[in-house]
């Protein structure tokens, strides 16, 4: 039995997106921060909120591997 009083509000949904990507679709302005392909995360709780994880991980399992690590989910 986990004794753990977790502080969050519950994880609603996590999206896994490509880094690169995503920078040179919505900032045509700035270059993007990494030439190869990383994967990044966003995490909705179910109070509505967002919050985005810079993993840098090569593919996605790797980006879920990351939240696991850090304690995200």
């Amino acid at each position: 039995m986990d004794n753990k009083i977790r502080k969050e509000p519950p994880i609603d949904r996590v999206r896994f997106f490509n880094a690169r990507l995503a920078c040179e679709a919505f900032s045509a302005t700035n270059p993007p921060r990494v030439k190869e392909d990383v994967w990044d995360a966003v995490v909705t709780y179910s109070d509505g909120r967002n919050e985005y994880y810079a993993i840098g991980a090569p593919n996605k399992k790797e980006c879920a591997n990351g939240l696991r690590r850090k304690g995200i989910v």
